[in-house]
């Protein structure tokens, strides 16, 4: 889904902190409409958007690929689903739905295998040619900064001490959850066009 603004849209790249963004924003009665998307996962990309909404500001919020994945793995498992209700979307999300797993390492292995860079591949489909592409590690000022580029009314004191929201990688998964940090190197090589991107200092690190 995506969140229409007064002045702009939101478009919602899942495990990015969405869910903790609706709940700050609806709250001060922000929200004037929440669109879905009948083919992409039901999150609008950001052509759709731009199609429905020409000429609207745009923002969205984007996340490192390990915990972006572990995110990911971690609400199938919370679902006890595995990936199985995402069956009937296209990719990269199908791509991902291949790779699930009863642990994160075995679920990390499959990416490697099966679909290594599908991560920045599909943040490619919802950052492009959005206006403000802010970061999940810095959330609450950077919704802050996409709503004030925008010129949106808004108190940003009750924004950023909205309650966290919908934290699927913080579950006590215990080892199942954990990962060695090879394992975590070769991710981070395998999405180097998306640390280049949005996290040019990470990028700069990787080996």
């Amino acid at each position: 889904m995506a969140f229409v603004l007064r002045n702009s849209v939101m478009i919602h790249i899942p495990k990015t902190g969405g869910t903790w963004a609706y709940v700050g924003l609806h709250e001060q009665n922000l929200v004037r409409m929440v669109p879905w998307s009948a083919d992409n996962n039901p999150h609008p990309i950001a052509r759709e958007v731009s199609d429905v909404f020409p000429g609207v500001f745009t923002f969205c919020f984007v996340r490192r690929p390990v915990p972006w994945l572990r995110s990911w793995w971690a609400d199938a498992f919370k679902r006890r689903g595995f990936g199985m209700e995402r069956v009937r979307y296209p990719p990269p999300w199908a791509d991902l739905n291949r790779c699930q797993a009863m642990s994160f390492m075995e679920f990390c292995a499959n990416y490697l295998e099966r679909c290594p860079g599908v991560v920045g591949r599909m943040f490619d489909l919802y950052t492009d040619g959005v206006d403000f592409v802010g970061r999940n590690e810095s959330l609450p000022g950077d919704l802050c900064k996409a709503l004030e580029m925008a010129g949106e009314t808004f108190d940003a004191d009750r924004l950023i001490a909205t309650p966290p929201a919908n934290q699927s990688a913080s579950l006590p998964l215990g080892i199942l959850g954990e990962i060695p940090d090879s394992i975590a190197d070769a991710i981070r090589r395998a999405e180097l066009p998306l640390l280049r991107k949005f996290y040019p200092s990470v990028a700069e690190s990787v080996a």
